[in-house]
């Protein structure tokens, strides 16, 4: 995926995902495949895994309880 919309807050480039700068550049989207396909797939399956786990911690019931501290905190 790219590191725009918030993208880059959640992937870890090389651990969890891979991230690019442009949606519009197929050279570097080849070049990024290529790049997960030359893993063994060990370390495939360790890279989803974490993208897995990453997912996990940023649940709809995280998000609302961040909002609402962020709430609690401007309201003083």
């Amino acid at each position: 995926t790219t590191a725009r919309a918030g993208a880059a807050d959640l992937i870890t480039h090389g651990v969890s995902g891979t991230l690019l700068d442009s949606p519009t550049d197929v050279a570097a989207l080849a070049a990024a495949i290529e790049e997960v396909m030359s893993l063994s797939p060990d370390a495939r399956r360790e890279r989803g895994q974490a993208g897995r786990e990453s997912a996990k911690r940023q649940s709809w019931e995280r998000v609302a309880a961040d909002t609402e501290q962020a709430y609690l905190y401007a309201a003083g």
